[in-house]
């Protein structure tokens, strides 16, 4: 064999290598779960209790469309619990008035810790439950796939919203900005614009 047949076929095993290696880790890396505390915000708020469990993304887009809900019922005066979806955030739910499941979108699904998550509540007692999901493009498929899991853990599913980095989050009304700030300026104002205490 020649030295550049040779030299060819290193290249190619090298990059087939390289490129398994971090198609393992990126798949190990999703089905991680991230442990955090229980965080309370606005603990004197009068408009009921809410626990929200929430899956990180790669990017920082899930988190900061789960900081901007939060702020929006810490507006209208939620109590608000924030953590994080793995074996230590909260699976006995009935102290809170809602629930608020977050999470990333893989593969047109939510993500695996979040799945984990639904799976061992098990039962969220027919109390509220809002889905908020994260996309680069759309969520449709994902939103159906949690609003299904919740239904079979006994949730009531009040609202589901997906927000995008890659499309208009608002087709209906032209806006400037990206699509990054506009998707946290609708979780911000859609979590204050949520009926206290929903029942």
């Amino acid at each position: 064999m020649s030295t550049f047949w040779k030299g060819l076929l290193i290249a190619v095993t090298f990059i087939f290598v390289v490129t398994g290696g971090s198609l393992i880790w990126l798949q190990w890396r999703l089905d991680q779960e991230t442990v955090t505390p229980l965080a309370i915000a606005n603990p004197n708020g009068t408009s009921g209790k809410a626990l929200i469990v929430y899956q990180p993304g790669l990017s920082s887009f899930p988190k900061k469309v789960i900081a901007a809900f939060a702020e929006g019922l810490v507006a209208s005066g939620w109590q608000v619990w924030t953590t994080t979806a793995s074996s230590q955030a909260p699976a006995a739910v009935a102290s809170y008035d809602l629930i608020v499941l977050g999470s990333p979108v893989y593969a047109d699904a939510p993500g695996k810790a979040l799945a984990r998550y639904i799976e061992r509540v098990a039962d969220f007692g027919r109390r509220p439950v809002v889905i908020l999901l994260m996309a680069a493009r759309g969520a449709e498929h994902a939103i159906k796939l949690t609003e299904q899991m919740v239904a079979k853990a006994s949730g009531r599913r009040v609202l589901s919203l997906g927000l995008t980095t890659m499309k208009p989050n608002d087709e209906a009304n032209k806006y400037t900005g990206s699509n990054t700030h506009r998707a946290i300026q609708i979780a911000r104002d859609t979590g204050r614009a949520l009926q206290p205490a929903i029942h």
